[in-house]
């Protein structure tokens, strides 16, 4: 892989201000940009239509779930942001994002925030929800009815083991008495379960 120069990321900073913050998509499943917010570095009236368009420009607004684009190979975006972020965004921007009260829970925490170098030497600024916020909201998730049946399991799946990773390999983000205290009352149960679970399996810490 090419490395990233200091000035490179230097510029990527400076050109791409705040990015929309991205959950990794399974595959087969689509993507979802979440707490979305417009970047004070880009003055087009459309900038995540124009940023999915550079990327592929088959891609067209489902006009069944206006949230949603699908290009010509079925792969899917969804735009979903946290209704206290709602205004930031570019209005008339597509698709059009859908206000979910459950998306506040992302906003919480220290968020992941890095430069990483593609193959190609260019750089990219990734911003992610603070891990152990993103691991109980697909907990919690996972009991919706809402969900689409087809994907509760795999939401469960995914908030454990990325709770077991925080636990086994980021000390930096403590899964402790105190961030227990910041949790809202929907969330709290999953720690606990999650906590009661872990106790009987043999656990080394890796760092």
């Amino acid at each position: 892989m090419a490395r990233c120069t200091r000035a490179e990321r230097q510029r990527q900073n400076r050109t791409h201000g705040n990015w929309p913050h991205v959950s990794q998509p399974a595959l087969g499943h689509p993507l979802r940009l979440v707490l979305a917010t417009a970047s004070p570095a880009n003055s087009a009236r459309n900038p995540i239509w124009t940023m999915l368009k550079a990327v592929d420009p088959t891609y067209t607004v489902n006009s069944e779930r206006p949230f949603q684009a699908r290009n010509a190979k079925a792969y899917e975006v969804e735009l979903l942001v946290a209704p206290s972020r709602a205004a930031s965004l570019e209005r008339g921007d597509r698709p059009a994002p859908i206000p979910l009260p459950e998306q506040e829970w992302l906003l919480n925490g220290r968020f992941v925030d890095h430069v990483v170098c593609g193959r190609d030497g260019s750089a990219a600024r990734v911003v992610a929800p603070d891990p152990r916020w993103f691991a109980l909201h697909k907990l919690w998730m996972s009991d919706q009815e809402k969900r689409n049946p087809l994907k509760r399991p795999k939401d469960k799946k995914q908030g454990i083991r990325l709770l077991d990773a925080i636990a086994t390999y980021m000390p930096h983000y403590p899964l402790d008495s105190g961030f227990a205290a910041e949790l809202p009352t929907e969330l709290l149960p999953y720690l606990e379960n999650w906590r009661a679970t872990t106790a009987s399996r043999p656990h080394t810490p890796r760092w």
